[in-house]
């Protein structure tokens, strides 16, 4: 096995906040607590991003005093320069605001340095646009640590505006205004915008200024593609500029991008451009022509309107691409025997240097090292002629290169950059120092265990999960990059039935896992190593991640092997029961028929003794449901009982068969033909609680509501069941008369499909005439003056007259030990009366059976049944 340490994140489980009423899968629910978004806000930002719901730009600071001074250019016939950086950050700034400054009838011109004059603003530069004309220079991806090059360009008459997004490590610079995410008086509060997010933000408030403010999106497309190429969190607005930008980029309207696009893709023109595709594919390519030529190529593509000039350009770059490629190769080659000749890779910080290496792909020759080695690595151009050295820094988790670099900055020229990854320049009569002293920092400051890489795992799941319909939930999550990574889950105890190396250079592994007969492909791309190191029918905990494919016009799920460890802890059925019993409906699936259905008519699901599923109507089957989704309803009915039908969503012609896109859900529809009450209650409380009576409290307010027909007020902390007593009011009351009755809250209590049936929900009273009312929490009590019906009042602190309030007067057997969810939890937990809701039916009736009997462990939960 790999030498490796799995950090999981946390465990569902132990979450005493989740409630599936919120119709959140509980894994879903972690991944986003761990990521601290817990708000209904945040959480609804996260999942629906919008752009409604971007922050507003007019709370950047000084962004009132930059739109004011650029309107003034444009009244005056000002001229303007967008100076920006040669990555993608900068070009795509430059671009969008050249873009931008075009749609309102403004001509501005723009300036990239190209990369031997160095990142940032510089004299020379700031005098020859001054020479030229120029009367405002706008920033952007850069000039926050520019302190004197702005006094300069004040002294010579030069107004500038600064927008970045870097960190400050100094006072601000004298600008006429200075526009960053990370000033601290910002009434903005979210500092981790791309330099091109600060660029979008500036052109939306001066849109917004003459009322044009949503055409801004027509340029999303170019924030998305700078902020996943500068490697930003996609997190609250960077999610909604890349979300959007996304679905944007499909259909793009702008020419270069497009007229690239088709380039680029050419041999696969089908090709899906996600975040992934941006980061490897596209971003390389405008990256390209800053390492090796001028960043300024690239931006002339983006803004270009000639089809021929753009075709041109793409070619050109597409082609400095594969030459930065062969360069790469050829240096990565170089730096590898390096290490080897001089044992480099037994230092704590792998440092190699050459005359010969180009300073334009150093960064991403690191990258590669620190990916082989697990060490932080430096790779340095040396530039004899100058007298320097110039490097870039790659680090692993454990080892922040920037606070490194800072205990070493009385040796270096200039340095800077982030935790991970950063730069420097230094004097070549230096660099033997610089090693010792590093070597020396490194030492003190790691342990062993820091070299050892560390996969981050989001959550234990079930084998269960690994369907179709949970794929489609994880894409709730996308898109995937910089602090939101995709999600890696993982499994204990898998039997491994088949193994086999694949490829043409047999480095991949393929194995197959297999529990109940149900058998998964899992792939595993550069773990060939691992194919000695697995024995055929064992047992192993396996780290992956989880994708939806199509193969011969059918859909599979595929694990994809993260990590392979030996099997360290015995399973957990209590855990297992959690994620199974937590099931979010509607469940979405895939079924294959050869007769295309209607949409939106609802089938029966028929489940069958070998396992699978049949969609059925009346007595006719229609189609099959796909075997991981039959594998998942089966296990469902076979612990709760459950019933399922579908709804036809969506219909996919294919060659040999019709792809039909299913929404299950639990059969919640309970059909009575008899008008006797006592039938009907009967019927309901079978088809609700099928295998179980009433708890005493669900007892009581039944028999005061429907018997006695009182008005009720109840006070409650526990879970007793109060919502299965109410849903049976509603239903029978909805039998009886056809109406639905009301739930009046300020929350949403309850979120099931079944409730929807029976109950329309709202946050004050709509409709007098219901034939039932609960209220929910606190509310004005002379709206009860216009209610004949019953009403269940929950959790209200007002005092009623002619309501009769419930006291739960339940007891506890002595012989029931409650404990809390963690103790629960506990892998170490071995008793076969162990209690909670989600342990099958017919363990519950065997408990239920000797509650006062036999000692029973039990989460609080047992209370339902009491």
């Amino acid at each position: 096995m790999d030498n490796t340490i799995w950090k999981v994140n946390s465990f569902p489980y132990l979450n005493e906040n989740y409630n599936n009423s919120s119709n959140i899968d509980p894994i879903i629910f972690d991944i986003l607590k761990n990521k601290k978004i817990t708000s209904n806000y945040d959480i609804d930002k996260f999942l629906n991003p919008d752009f409604s719901k971007l922050g507003d730009s007019f709370l950047l600071s000084d962004m009132n005093i930059a739109c004011n001074r650029i309107f003034k250019a444009i009244e005056n016939n000002e001229k303007i320069c967008i100076y920006g950086d040669y990555d993608v950050d900068g070009i795509t700034s430059v671009s969008l605001l050249v873009m931008g400054f075009r749609k309102i009838g403004v001509d501005v011109s723009y300036y990239i340095p190209i990369r031997d004059e160095g990142y940032g603003l510089n004299n020379d530069a700031l005098k020859s646009l001054s020479d030229d004309g120029i009367n405002l220079v706008i920033t952007v991806d850069c000039g926050i640590s520019s302190i004197n090059e702005i006094d300069y360009a004040n002294s010579i008459g030069l107004d500038v505006i600064i927008t970045d997004h870097h960190e400050i490590n100094n006072d601000l610079p004298n600008a006429v205004a200075v526009i960053n995410p990370k000033r601290v008086d910002n009434k903005y509060k979210f500092t981790e915008l791309a330099g091109v997010g600060v660029s979008f933000m500036l052109l939306h408030s001066l849109y917004k200024l003459k009322n044009m403010g949503d055409e801004v999106l027509e340029f999303i497309d170019i924030a998305c593609i700078g902020s996943v190429a500068d490697i930003v969190r996609l997190v609250d607005d960077n999610r909604i500029f890349v979300k959007l930008g996304l679905e944007v980029i499909k259909n793009t309207k702008n020419l270069g991008l497009k007229v690239f696009l088709n380039e680029l893709f050419k041999e696969k023109p089908d090709t899906i451009i996600d975040s992934y595709a941006i980061g490897f594919r596209i971003a390389p390519c405008f990256n390209a022509s800053g390492r090796l030529d001028d960043a300024k190529k690239s931006v002339k593509l983006l803004t270009s309107t000639d089809k021929i000039e753009a075709k041109h350009i793409s070619l050109e770059l597409i082609s400095d691409n594969n030459e930065r490629k062969t360069i790469q190769n050829d240096i990565l080659k170089k730096v590898e025997d390096q290490i080897v000749r001089e044992k480099l890779s037994e230092n704590p910080v792998i440092i190699a240097y050459d005359k010969g290496f180009h300073h334009g792909v150093i960064g991403i020759v690191a990258s590669k090292i620190v990916d082989k080695y697990y060490k932080p690595a430096i790779i340095l151009e040396i530039k004899e002629d100058e007298g320097i050295a110039v490097a870039s820094c790659r680090s692993i988790e454990t080892f922040n290169i920037v606070n490194a670099l800072n205990k070493l900055k009385d040796l270096l020229i200039k340095y800077g950059g982030h935790d991970a990854a950063a730069g420097f320049s230094i004097s070549i009569s230096n660099l033997d120092e610089f090693k010792r002293r590093i070597f020396e920092y490194a030492n003190e400051t790691m342990t062993v265990s820091d070299y050892i890489r560390r996969i981050k795992i989001d959550n234990e799941i079930i084998m269960e999960k690994i369907s179709y319909d949970f794929c489609k939930t994880i894409s709730l999550l996308e898109p995937f990059g910089f602090g939101n990574y995709e999600p890696v889950f993982f499994m204990n105890n898998i039997p491994i039935s088949f193994k086999k190396l694949v490829g043409a250079d047999k480095t991949h592994l393929m194995i197959k896992i297999s529990i109940d007969n149900k058998d998964i492909q899992c792939m595993g791309f550069s773990k060939g190593h691992l194919y000695d190191k697995i024995d055929i029918f064992q047992s192993y905990n396996i780290a992956f991640k989880l994708k939806n494919e199509e193969y011969l016009d059918k859909y599979y799920t595929k694990m994809y092997i993260e990590d392979i460890h030996p099997p360290t802890i015995k399973n957990n059925y209590n855990i297992y029961y959690y994620y199974l019993k937590n099931t979010i409906f509607p469940i979405e699936s895939i079924a294959y028929t050869k007769q295309e259905l209607p949409l939106n008519k609802t089938y029966n699901i028929k489940l069958n003794s070998d396992n699978s599923a049949e969609i059925v109507f009346s007595t006719k089957t229609y189609g099959y449901l796909n075997n991981e989704t039959a594998y998942f309803l089966h296990k469902l009915n076979e612990n709760y009982n459950y019933q399922f039908q579908a709804k036809v969503k969506n219909i996919i012609t294919k060659d040999k068969h019709f792809i039909i896109e299913l929404s299950i859900n639990r059969l919640t529809e309970l059909q009575i033909f008899s008008t006797k009450d006592s039938i009907i209650f009967n019927e309901i409380k079978n088809f609700l609680l099928p295998d179980f009576n009433y708890n005493s409290l669900q007892k009581n307010i039944l028999k005061e509501v429907y018997h006695k027909k009182n008005n009720i007020l109840i006070n409650y902390n526990e879970n007793r069941g109060i919502n299965t007593a109410l849903l049976t009011l509603a239903m029978f009351y909805y039998i009886k008369t056809g109406e639905k009755s009301e739930f009046i809250s300020k929350e949403k209590i309850l979120n099931k499909e079944i409730y929807s049936n029976y109950f329309d929900f709202h946050s004050e009273f709509k409709n007098y005439k219901s034939p039932f009312y609960v209220i929910y929490g606190d509310f004005e009590k002379d709206v009860l003056d216009n209610i004949k019906n019953p009403v269940v009042i929950i959790n209200s602190n007002e005092t009623l007259p002619n309501f009769t309030k419930l006291d739960d007067d339940i007891s506890i057997p002595k012989n029931i030990n409650i404990i809390n969810l963690e103790e629960f939890y506990n892998k170490k937990l071995e008793n076969s009366n162990i209690y909670s809701k989600n342990i099958p039916t017919k363990d519950k009736l065997q408990i239920l059976s000797n509650i006062e009997k036999d000692k029973i462990i039990a989460t609080n939960d047992i209370k339902i049944l009491l």
